[in-house]
């Protein structure tokens, strides 16, 4: 099965790699065919700028015959001219500019200097203030400290005050019931031996329960020795035959991973020749382009 399975892959490997090779083929003689057209449309170019040097150097000895020349150059001069005044009057538009944003940025830097004035007399000031600070901080800790002390002596009190409750309450319940603490302890210790014992006659009765069940399976042995051993051997058979299925399963699983593996490989296989094919149908093309230019 594996072998047909390789033929059929290297089949399709094959027909991909011819396939790839003429459309690779077809786009090469594109390649030429454009080449072609680029040497001629190179030849119609240098014709049409032959062909335009010409009708310009007509022009000039029409130019310099006529007297035109001259008049060019003096029209030009005035626009020079024209050119000239409107850049020195620019310039001073912007000396002006420049000056009155000179004196607005002086007239800032005189407000911030101020600014900076008044910000240092408050630095000095608030570092004349830590003495103070430092007196406030004292008075605050001594503070903390006696409230912690006061909250711990609190609950002192509070627990001492609760412990004696309890034991005044304990001691009216003795009173009033008029029984002391050891009748207490032995109609407790009663219930618990009640609650043992009929815990004892339940599992007692679960024991002749599982004896009764061991007696009943021994005699089906002794008499049924045959269909015992039958059955067991079919639950091992079973158990056989579900392991040897989990077992088939994982191993269709991994030949499933293992095709798609070989699949991917074939698929980078098939690309790196791909683009082997391509290097090589460049290198072709840049000797053809050396060749054009030779040619040219």
């Amino acid at each position: 099965m594996l072998n047909e399975q390789l033929d059929t892959g290297k089949d399709r490997y094959v027909g991909c790699l011819l396939s790839k090779i003429d459309m690779l083929n077809e786009q090469l003689d594109t390649v030429k065919e454009g080449g072609l057209f680029i040497v001629r449309y190179s030849e119609k170019k240098v014709g049409c700028l032959l062909w335009k040097i010409d009708m310009l150097n007509e022009q000039l000895d029409t130019v310099k015959e006529g007297g035109l020349f001259i008049e060019k150059i003096d029209m030009l001069n005035e626009q020079l001219d024209t050119v000239k005044r409107r850049t020195v009057d620019n310039s001073e538009k912007r000396i002006l500019l420049s000056l009155s944003k000179i004196d607005m940025l002086n007239e800032q830097l005189d407000t911030g200097k101020e600014g900076v004035v008044v910000l240092s007399s408050k630095i000095d000031m608030l570092n004349e203030q830590p003495d103070y600070s430092e007196k406030k901080s004292a008075c605050f800790i001594e503070q903390d400290r006696y409230v912690n002390e006061q909250s711990i002596l609190s609950k002192r009190r509070r627990y001492v005050n609760e412990q004696c409750t309890v034991k005044r309450r304990w001691i009216r319940k003795i009173e009033k019931n008029g029984y002391s603490e050891k009748k207490q302890r032995v109609r407790y210790s009663e219930k618990k031996v009640g609650s043992l014992l009929s815990k004892i006659d339940m599992l007692n009765e679960q024991l002749d329960t599982v004896k009764k069940k061991i007696g009943l399976f021994i005699v089906e042995d002794r008499y049924v020795k045959r269909t015992v051993r039958y059955t067991v051997k079919e639950v091992r058979y079973s158990e056989k035959k579900w392991i040897l299925g989990c077992l088939l399963r994982k191993i269709d699983m991994l030949n499933e991973q293992l095709d798609t593996v070989k699949k991917k490989v074939g698929c980078l296989l098939w690309k790196i020749d791909m683009l082997n094919e391509q290097l090589d149908t460049v290198k072709e093309g840049g000797l053809f382009i050396v060749e054009d230019r030779y040619v040219k």
